[in-house]
């Protein structure tokens, strides 16, 4: 079938993890949620040789994408993403494509997922942990409807903060009338 990568990081034991999707369920891909047709969030680690160390199939039966990971301090991984499945690891789906938020433990294991979105298109395509040891992520939202309190038209910039529990401490849209996509975000010193 079909796999692609979206981010690539190095590890603290100088390994690499990547983040992408899959619509495999066969070869290095096990867990694969649905049917082929639908693409999981799919998480891999490979050491210093390109060898496989793990690997990990996140989602439900509709589509569901891992676009953005960091090594969080406590040696785990923080994954940003979008979802469009209401089961499998999925709890919840606010309507459409929502944020998707996953934080695995250091072998991949999910530890909490949480969704963010209203009713209409919302992704993320990239989260940092941030000093206070919450996150910080950004992407788009669509609509002003469950988590989206403001639109300005179109596709919005949309940037969310959450504790270090994945509960929303707060979040902001930015824009105007035409379409604006958030792909990157820091926080500063």
């Amino acid at each position: 079938a079909f796999e692609g990568a979206n981010t690539i990081i190095q590890t603290t034991d100088s390994q690499y993890v990547v983040c992408g999707t899959s619509l495999s369920s066969d070869g290095d891909v096990t867990g694969h949620h649905g049917v082929a047709s639908n693409q999981d969030a799919w998480i891999i680690k490979i050491s210093q040789t390109g060898s496989l160390v793990w690997e990990k199939s996140y989602g439900g039966t509709s589509d569901d994408n891992g676009d953005g990971i960091q090594q969080t301090t406590d040696g785990g991984y923080i994954v940003a993403g979008s979802t469009n499945s209401n089961d499998g690891d999925v709890t919840f789906n606010h309507g459409s494509t929502d944020v998707w938020v996953l934080k695995l433990t250091a072998s991949g294991s999910l530890t909490w997922q949480k969704t963010f979105g209203g009713s209409y298109g919302d992704a993320s395509y990239i989260i940092q942990q941030t000093f206070d040891g919450g996150y910080i992520l950004s992407g788009q939202s669509n609509y002003v409807s469950g988590d989206v309190t403001m639109n300005h038209g179109s596709n919005d910039y949309w940037v969310i903060k959450l504790s270090s529990s994945g509960s929303k401490t707060w979040q902001k849209s930015f824009g105007g009338l035409g379409p604006e996509i958030s792909s990157s975000i820091q926080q500063t010193t």
